[in-house]
């Protein structure tokens, strides 16, 4: 894999941190090699200490009068070289020799009893002088270095400290980091979390990706608006009101649902258009969850139009569904002469047109929808008479919501007749819930939203920039749907079934298919300025700030320069002040004093408890 030229020269500037001599280093390969310098730096562990401690006599006599014989020269049984070990204890790794010598021998099980078993008083003498030996190296250890060694942070921990140092809950980009080693179950031990060219451009792509996305909550940030979705208007929500011919089961299906009782009419495709009044009560049913058709189950009218927090209130209520509803057909012949010949019913799958009260409460699930993929928000509950719920969550731009009944099964062949066995069917009926709207509010104002923004540059107003120029940051702001505004797929009150029955040039299921591209997020491309009059002393002034807050510590000038110095390149390079402190904040936040936690020994000071 291979950097870009941009992304390189971060990678040497951020070698400038270890010391002169690494810097220098890296000025004599090529620059496309500097990230596997760096990797070779940090896997090595820069400043290693050597505790040179030599082992009491007892240890050696032992060792080699019963161990030299199958541990050392050519018979060196079980990989293990007993002339080779260390007793200089660098680190955990080199003690672990000599602790499996230790259980051995106390265990009994060395030396074997194939050979001359050491007296008594010598094996214990062994084993105690081994053990204070053992600890004696440990603890000097951990004097020395602490008991956490210096780690980088594994992708979970970068997410989250990006989040707090752009007042950005909302980023999501741990899933664009390399998986992260583990050891011993853990994935926050340093000898596993080693460091790559490869992670270190995700780092940087990472974190330039949070930087920007600060940078457009500033730029682009609408005012506020309510509106309320209704479940009739929601194509995924009524597509499947009207069965087809070896078509879905009726437990996938959703139906049409008025005061808690079923509308056969309007599944049927016979109902005249709802006025305002019965719009109100109108509801969707359920009796299985969104997993049985893949998540299809969402709220598509309203997509998020920026990042921000947003409040989200539902109104429905659970119902009783009857069973033995459609069961399986079961048909003769082939192509034109197929015809069926007999249906059987099936007690455990609904009959959607026999709908009733609900006879508990049953728990509804919120999520957000991305990329296909599904994160929860939150958890309410319907009840038996029609209530409202409300949820605040913080939303990411183009994401939608589904709602799903989190008690209700989840479709599942197990081979037989009777295929997708509802667990919750009695022969009485089964469970489901009806829901009438959604309504979604946001963002909510809050000016601590750009305050990532005023950490990157303060008082600098942000500015459209002239298009007709190729100066400028360039920044992917979300679009707003304007085909999602009104219901796009017709009402089902004005579609029939979708067979013969069904009137000559009506329309299909719910309008038809959505629109190709409906559920694609659109963004745009926008070129934006930050305006300074002083970018030379704006640009060490800002930097010096940024870094004392991303680092949680003071710093000195110092430290500021090597970050400067890209800075002034690239603003030579390209002339743009935005651009090139985006580049050197990008450099911050892939440094070792960003990206790795160190910790002296002994008691913890107050930057690194911030830490």
């Amino acid at each position: 894999m291979q950097l870009n030229q941009n992304e390189a020269t971060i990678a040497v500037n951020v070698l400038g941190f270890f010391s002169r001599r690494c810097l220098a280093l890296i000025r004599l390969v090529p620059v496309r090699l500097a990230p596997i310098v760096l990797a070779l730096f940090l896997s090595a562990g820069i400043g290693k200490g050597i505790l040179a401690e030599e082992p009491p006599a007892s240890i050696e006599t032992f060792v080699k009068s019963h161990c030299f014989d199958c541990h050392s020269g050519d018979t060196i049984e079980a990989g293990l070289d007993m002339s080779s070990l260390t007793w200089q204890a660098t680190t955990l790794q080199d003690l672990e020799p000599l602790v499996r010598v230790f259980e051995r021998v106390q265990d009994g099980e060395m030396p074997p009893e194939s050979e001359p078993r050491p007296a008594e008083d010598a094996r214990e003498t062994f084993l105690t002088e081994l053990d204070s030996t053992l600890t004696s190296l440990d603890r000097q250890r951990i004097e020395r270095d602490g008991r956490a060694m210096k780690r980088r942070l594994n992708r979970y921990e970068y997410e989250n400290s990006l989040r707090d140092l752009l007042n950005l809950p909302w980023i999501q980009i741990r899933d664009r980091l390399p998986e992260d080693g583990e050891l011993h179950r853990y994935n926050k031990l340093g000898e596993a979390l080693d460091v790559s060219h490869v992670q270190m451009s995700r780092y940087m792509s990472a974190a330039e990706d949070a930087l920007r996305q600060a940078m457009i909550v500033k730029l682009d940030r609408p005012e506020s608006t309510k509106k309320r979705y209704y479940a009739r208007d929601e194509f995924s929500l009524i597509f499947s009101f009207w069965p087809r011919e070896n078509g879905t089961l009726p437990d996938r299906h959703s139906f049409p649902v008025l005061d808690s009782h079923a509308q056969p009419d309007v599944r049927r495709g016979h109902s005249p258009p709802s006025s305002p009044e019965t719009r109100e009560r109108e509801a969707v049913g359920r009796v299985s969850s969104i997993f049985s058709d893949a998540g299809g189950y969402s709220w598509g009218q309203f997509r998020v139009p920026a990042s921000g927090k947003y409040r989200l209130r539902f109104k429905g209520y659970s119902i009783w569904v009857s069973g033995g509803g459609i069961g399986r057909w079961f048909y003769e012949g082939f192509g034109d002469e197929k015809a069926p010949v007999y249906h059987l019913p099936l007690w455990h799958r609904p009959n959607l047109d026999e709908v009733w009260p609900g006879r508990r409460s049953e728990p509804i699930g919120v999520y957000a929808q991305s990329s296909g993929k599904s994160r929860p928000l939150g958890v309410f509950d319907f009840d038996i008479e029609p209530s409202e719920c409300e949820i605040e969550a913080v939303l990411v731009a183009n994401e939608v919501i589904q709602s799903d009944g989190l008690r209700l099964f989840r479709t599942r062949v197990n081979g037989t007749d009777e295929q997708y066995v509802n667990p919750l069917a009695t022969e009485a009926g089964m469970p489901g819930y009806a829901i009438q709207w959604m309504e979604a509010e946001g963002p909510l104002d809050d000016p601590s939203t750009a305050l990532g923004y005023e950490l990157m540059f303060g008082d600098l107003p942000l500015v459209r920039g002239d298009e007709n120029t190729s100066v400028g940051l360039v920044l992917q702001v979300p679009v707003e749907r304007t085909d999602a505004a009104a219901p796009p797929f017709g009402r089902p009150s004005t579609a029939g079934p979708p067979n013969r029955d069904r009137p000559a040039g009506g329309p299909a299921p719910g309008g038809g298919r959505p629109p190709r591209g409906f559920n694609v997020p659109r963004v745009k491309d926008v070129r934006v300025e930050v305006r300074t009059e002083r970018p030379q002393d704006d640009a060490r002034r800002l930097l010096a700030r940024f870094m004392e807050r991303a680092y949680r510590q003071p710093i000195d000038s110092q430290q500021v320069e090597p970050f400067f110095h890209l800075y002034e390149d690239q603003f030579r390079e390209h002339g743009d002040f935005a651009s090139a402190m985006l580049t050197a904040y990008t450099a911050v936040l892939a440094s070792p004093g960003y990206l790795f936690v160190d910790e002296k020994p002994g008691k913890l000071d107050d930057h690194a408890i911030a830490t």
